[in-house]
């Protein structure tokens, strides 16, 4: 909020919001614990109620809060190539962020994960197979009984020669929205390329504006990376194994674990390859070491205590 130098325009506003975004995202991952199931042709996402101290009525929103923000991310992640794009382009569009307009760029991931929520409430519901494929799989061998967890997930064929089309349309539908967004995300990120290029070239601003600029565009391409390798690329692996019926717990359990790295390793990029971020936090750690030192100069100075013994009281 108070580091970014005023070229960087409306753009602060939409780290801080990535960044209440994590933070959102990693505390519900924290009192939740999610844990993700694959068999064969299913996969779920399961709240644990033993696991939180949260009433057993807000799991299944929440487990519905899970799935959507993965949405939410991919929608987030593609704001910012726009804006990095009508940023090197020049466009008077760039004009909407700075306005009462930014609300509707800030709402659209929130429109976007909405969606994704609704899709995934409507046609990845559990039922009576999956029910007792959970149970004899998962359950039993954590002593767990089924009225103790909630779960969201698609079981594409719930029994022998049979298949529910209504988690395959589901999922057709969310991975469509996965290849939209990486597509444009892809697309901007090449014409934003393409824009800086123009721009060193040919552009009058000075030569820190401009080193600013490919700075915060090289962040990006590094930011979005690490949900494509952490988040969307397992999740894939994923969401099309149990299609062929051979879903994998090593896939699931892999994908447990980077998706609670995600938040982690996400706000790095920015940090440390964005120069006035860099410095900010280099400063702030310089001075949290030179107030330990400080601290412990000041304790190893001071005289050691002085032993008294109390004199001894001869009683007959």
């Amino acid at each position: 909020m108070y580091k970014s130098p005023t070229s960087f325009g409306a753009y602060k506003y939409l780290l801080i919001y990535i960044s209440l975004f994590e933070l959102v995202y990693a505390t519900l991952d924290v009192l939740v614990s999610p844990e993700l199931y694959t068999y064969r042709s299913s996969f779920m996402l399961v709240l644990d109620s033993n696991k939180t101290f949260l009433p057993f009525w807000m799991l299944y929103p929440i487990d519905l809060l899970f799935c959507g923000m993965l949405g939410c991310s991919m929608a987030i992640f593609t704001i910012n190539f726009v804006y990095r794009y009508l940023v090197m382009k020049g466009s008077d569009l760039i004009k909407s962020f700075e306005s009462s307009k930014l609300f509707f760029w800030i709402a659209s991931p929130i429109v976007y994960s909405a969606i994704w929520m609704f899709i995934t409430a409507v046609t990845l519901q559990g039922n009576k197979f999956t029910d007792v494929m959970l149970e004899e799989q998962v359950l039993r061998k954590q002593n767990i009984s089924l009225s103790e967890i909630v779960y969201i997930g698609p079981n594409y064929y719930p029994q022998k020669e049979v298949i529910d089309w209504v988690p395959i349309l589901g999922m057709a539908t969310l991975t469509l929205m996965i290849f939209v967004s990486i597509y444009s995300i892809i697309y901007f990120a090449a014409k934003s390329y393409i824009a800086m290029n123009k721009l060193v070239l040919t552009s009058k601003n000075s030569q820190r504006y401009k080193a600013s600029q490919a700075q915060l565009l090289n962040a990006l391409v590094i930011q979005a990376i690490i949900p494509f390798v952490l988040m969307h690329l397992p999740a894939s692996a994923v969401f099309i194994m149990p299609f062929f019926s051979c879903g994998n717990q090593t896939f699931a359990s892999i994908f447990s674990v980077t998706v609670a790295l995600y938040p982690v390793l996400d706000p790095l990029p920015t940090i440390f390859v964005v120069k006035c971020y860099r410095v900010a936090v280099t400063q702030y750690l310089s001075k949290i070491c030179s107030l330990c030192k400080f601290h412990s100069k000041v304790e190893g100075d001071l005289p050691s205590s002085t032993s008294y013994q109390s004199p001894t009281i001869a009683i007959s």
